[in-house]
């Protein structure tokens, strides 16, 4: 019998090539991407409303009981970004912005303009008429003629300067970039910093969501910073210490509104706080311990909303704001024979002391 060849050995089946692996987790993937969306979309409430708004109507509309001053002269600055105000102890007018710095007499005439070494974002002025002129990163002095008589060291590419003061010998300079107050000697050496957090002293420090730190001394030599992000003032002794803080946040008159205010302030030779506010612009004044006094501008006498209000206070006790969009500066004095409702029975108490 003839021998029987062999059984065939049954072929084993080929391995999918890499290509097809890949072709069935795409069509996978494309068919979970589809599941998902159409499970977002039964999820998702059709929105038949439109989106809450906070309306802030209310609180743009000023009782005129407790509108205590009244505008008297309106100065067109000449500038297309003016940006601060500062007056010298004869009551003339300067302003900064775009590289220069106008000044004016005390009626609102333009006296003079003087070209700086940058974009001027703040200036103030010293007792013997020298112009202190803020940059973005740096400090510049000069004559009321024109002339340039020194430049500090700058401060570093964070820096954004927004505020000066002096006082002596002393220079006072708000860095909203590195959110510190800073005080120089006369030789633009920096010998004092306020502000900034210190676990041991119980400072959180300062919150600037934007460039907005103003920095003023009051008649007892301590340095009052705001503290916009917290909706308060505070005050420092030289050493750093805090002596004071006030401000509450709120958009009723007498608080701070909106994520960061107030924005700017000035201290009145009688010791009353002058307040600037953006997002609801409105000017106020304040009793030194923060008590609500009245109204000096709400926010129907201004255009706009995300307004910087610079402020500047003269020794007879005239109120300078800073309009910018309107490209002025308005002047506004008490009225007389007005007693301003201080909305007491509505209004929340200062907060006081240390934080």
């Amino acid at each position: 019998m003839a021998e029987q060849p062999p059984p065939p050995t049954p072929s084993q089946p080929k391995q999918a090539g890499p290509w097809v692996i890949g072709i069935i987790i795409g069509a996978l993937a494309v068919a979970g991407l589809a599941a998902f969306r159409q499970w977002q979309q039964r999820r998702t409430p059709d929105p038949v409303e439109p989106a809450l708004k906070f309306d802030d109507a209310q609180f743009r509309k000023t009782d005129p009981a407790l509108i205590a001053w009244h505008e008297v002269l309106s100065i067109d600055t000449g500038l297309e970004q003016p940006r601060a105000i500062a007056l010298s102890d004869k009551g003339k007018l300067y302003v900064a912005g775009d590289q220069v710095v106008r000044a004016f007499s005390k009626d609102g005439c333009a006296e003079r303009k003087i070209t700086v070494g940058g974009d001027a974002y703040c200036i103030a002025l010293t007792p013997d008429d020298r112009l202190i002129v803020g940059l973005k990163d740096r400090i510049e002095v000069w004559s009321t003629k024109g002339e340039r008589q020194a430049q500090w060291q700058p401060l570093g590419e964070d820096a954004h300067l927004t505020s000066l003061f002096t006082r002596g010998k002393y220079v006072y300079a708000g860095d909203a970039g590195n959110r510190v107050a800073l005080q120089y000697n006369a030789k633009g050496k920096i010998v004092g910093r306020f502000g900034e957090k210190n676990t041991a002293r119980k400072q959180p420090g300062l919150v600037m969501p934007s460039p907005h730190l103003d920095v003023h001394l009051d008649v007892q030599g301590n340095v009052w910073v705001n503290n916009p992000g917290r909706h308060r003032l505070e005050a420092y002794a030289e050493n750093g210490e805090t002596t004071q803080t006030w401000g509450t946040p709120g958009s009723e008159i007498q608080g701070f509104c909106g994520c960061c205010n107030p924005t700017d302030f000035a201290i009145l030779a009688d010791g009353h706080f002058v307040t600037a506010e953006k997002g609801i612009p409105r000017v106020k004044v304040h009793t030194a311990d923060g008590t609500f006094q009245n109204v000096v501008a709400g926010a129907e006498s201004f255009e706009g909303d995300n307004i910087s209000l610079d402020v500047a206070v003269s020794a007879e006790g005239r109120i300078c704001v800073l309009d910018p969009a309107k490209k002025t500066v308005r002047v506004f004095e008490a009225k007389e024979n007005v007693k301003p409702q201080s909305a007491q029975s509505t209004q929340r108490p200062a907060e006081g002391g240390k934080p």
